[in-house]
Formats: structure tokens, sequence, C-alpha cells
């Protein structure tokens, strides 16, 4: 009897400084939040995400570069996304947990995260994506060498596999003249990938448009172009995109409204350099024939109006436009089927922002190698001009689940 009144006397012992412990830690890190605030606020919006949210929270958690607050805001969920919030919540002091009590959609959340942040840069993250522990450092370290920049983003990997930063190679930039191009057409910069100064948002009364439904990164990004500010992308992938599968039940009509809000911003700006825009030649997978068009008429316009960087926009027409020396090539893939433009050693993608390098060529076979993945051996058909895939260089045929590997 004794003894078990000894062993139920440790273990309330053992429970009651747990839960002293975790009380202390909490307490004391809102004491020191008094006289030290954070280097940065990470943002980040759920809605009905919390088989996905373990992967996203644990990443920015893990991160080597320690100085942070991590503001979640559960957008009116209705799964278990409260109670995987409210446990991570308990473990690390540094997670600020608001809830909406209703779902409020995602440019509201963000700009209640806005709000209540208070680091010097504030950098956002998904809740299904995955950022490699240098994350965070890599993008201090630049900000810090590149004071002139307002936001800056990376490349995404679309795989699980492993990858560090090399803190010895000098990290290597997109100039924000071919950046700021690039919003004409896309957003330009990865949402999730972004590291902002605070300070631009607060001095310029900048926050996430209501008027661009589900492309609000895009109507962002133009705000702060429009006060100035300087975008940039480092070309290191710092994060894994789309790790896990969607649930079933999106948004009905999210893809169109997207494409709406993202047409009617990119008319917007191009206005001012070239007019009404034909419908047909809008949007961000209107073809790159449209582009080019667009492109070319932009270069001629802003020779006067001086609105871009001449030399980049001429740069991005040299690079992705065809002309009549054959470079065009159509492509026959398992997972896309698209356009390729050769410069060189050089090929992009002309609907995508991919850009691989021609490692070898042999008679009509062709290998190609994107970023990341596999180096890709291709068929050429000259007659046709086109590339027809045959498999990757470890001999396995590529599929989406390879490309996109999903949560079993």
């Amino acid at each position: 009897m004794k003894k078990m009144l000894f062993i139920l006397m440790l273990f309330f012992v053992f429970c009651g400084c747990f839960i002293a412990g975790t009380f202390y830690k909490h307490i004391a890190y809102k004491i020191y939040r008094l006289n030290h605030k954070p280097v940065i606020s990470v943002v980040l919006s759920t809605y009905n995400r919390d088989y996905g949210l373990p992967i996203s929270v644990e990443s920015i958690l893990n991160q080597t570069y320690k100085d942070f607050e991590f503001i979640i805001i559960n957008d009116g969920s209705t799964d278990k996304t409260d109670a995987v919030l409210k446990a991570y919540a308990k473990k690390d002091p540094r997670i600020i947990y608001l809830k909406n009590d209703k779902n409020m959609g995602l440019i509201y959340s963000l700009n209640r995260g806005l709000k209540v942040a208070q680091g010097t840069y504030v950098a956002r993250m998904d809740d299904d994506d995955y950022s490699i522990p240098d994350r965070f450092a890599r993008q201090i370290q630049i900000m810090e060498q590149h004071p002139e920049l307002a936001v800056l983003g990376s490349n995404i990997g679309g795989t699980t596999s492993k990858f560090q930063v090399d803190f010895d190679k000098e990290p290597s930039l997109i100039p924000p003249e071919e950046v700021e191009i690039n919003t004409y057409f896309s957003s330009g910069l990865a949402h999730p990938t972004i590291m902002i100064r605070r300070e631009f948002l607060t001095k310029n009364d900048i926050w996430y448009p209501n008027e661009y439904l589900y492309a609000e990164d895009c109507g962002l990004y133009k705000r702060i172009l429009d006060k100035g500010g300087k975008l940039s992308m480092v070309r290191e992938p710092l994060l894994l995109f789309r790790v896990v599968k969607s649930k079933p039940g999106t948004k009905v009509g999210y893809g169109s409204t997207q494409s709406d809000s993202f047409k009617k911003l990119q008319q917007e700006k191009l206005m001012p350099l070239i007019g009404e825009v034909e419908p047909e030649k809008l949007g961000a997978f209107a073809g790159m024939d449209n582009r080019c068009i667009l492109m070319k008429r932009m270069a001629k316009a802003n020779k006067d109006k001086k609105i871009v960087n001449q030399k980049a926009l001429e740069n991005k027409i040299f690079n992705e436009c065809p002309d009549d020396s054959g470079k065009r090539w159509r492509t026959a893939h398992p997972y896309w089927n698209d356009i390729l433009i050769r410069n060189g050693k050089k090929i992009a993608r002309a609907n995508a922002s991919d850009t691989g390098v021609i490692t070898k060529e042999e008679g009509d076979l062709i290998t190609i190698k994107w970023g990341l993945y596999p180096a890709e051996i291709f068929k050429k058909n000259e007659k046709k001009k086109r590339l027809n895939y045959l498999k990757d260089e470890s001999g396995k045929i590529k599929s989406w689940n390879d490309v996109v590997p999903q949560k079993k």
C-alpha cells in the first residue's frame, strides 16, 4: 500500500512539474517578448486542412533560424483543425493562435495576421506546404544583404526530396526588373515562399486587397510595386509545394474566379502601357503566342513611356519568344504538353516558369535537366518540330504522382 501511495505521489509530482514547466515556459516567453520583438512574423491561414497542418506547422517550428512568432489563423474550420492547433500552441509559446468565428476567407485572415504581426519581416506560409529547415536563415541573410528589396521569394520544389542550403555558395537572385515584368503574366513570386519588410507595408498602408479574389498575392505585389517596392527571388528552392493531396469539396468556381481576378489585375497593369487588351489574350495560361504579342507591344510603347526596365523586357522577349530560327518545339509528355523555347543550351517551357538545361544531344535524342527532377530524355522529330518523351535518366516513366507525391 505504501509503495502504491509512493508511486502515486511521484506521478502527481511529475505531472505538476510538467504543467508548471509548460506554464512557466509560456509566461517567460511573454515577458521576453515585452522587451524583444521577433525578427520574423510568420503568417499562416488554414481552413479544414487538419490532415495537412502537421507537415506545414512542424516545418516552421523546426527552422534553424529561431527568432520568430508564428501567427496561425483558423478560418472557421469545421474539422479537427482547432484541436490540432491548440495542441501545437500549448507546446510552443511562439505560436499565436487566432480563430475566426466563421469562414471569412483568405484575404480577411491574412490581413488579420498582418495586424497582429510585430516582426521586422513577415513570412508567408501555406497550410500544406513544407519549408526546408534553412528557409528563414537564407532569406534573412539575403534581405539584410539587399536592403533595397521589399519582398523576397524563392524557387519551389515539387517533391519531398531532402535538400539543404549551401551557405558557402553565394545565392543567385532573379533581378527585380525581371520579376516585375513576370508579374504582368503571372504572380511572379510563389506566395507561400515570400518574406516582406513589414515597415514597407506599414509605411505605405499596404494590405491584401479585396478586389482580386483568389489572386490576392498578385494584388499585394501590384500595390508594393506601385509604391516603388522591389521584388526579387532566390533561385534556390526553399519550399516544397503541394506535399499533400487536397480534400474533396474544393470551393466551386475557385479556378474561374481566380482567373477572372488575375485578368482584371493584368488589364489594369497593362493599361498605362498599351491600353485595352483583347480578352482572349489575357490570363496566366493564355499561351506563349499571346504573351509574346503583348510583350512586343509593351517593348514598343515602353521606349517612350519607360514604365518597366526596357532591357529586361527585351531580354525576356529574346529568351522566350519564337522567331524564324526553328527554336520552337512542341512536346508530348506524360504530365504536360507544352511548347519549348530553346536558346543555346537553355530551354524554357512556354506556359510555365520552368527553365531547363540541355545536358546532352546525341543523334535524335536530347536530354533536358529540369531543376530538382531527374534529367529527361526526349526523341526529336525534326519534321514535325516535336519532342517525344521517352523516360527520365533512372529509366522510369514519369507520372504525376512521381512529381507531386500524395500523402498515403
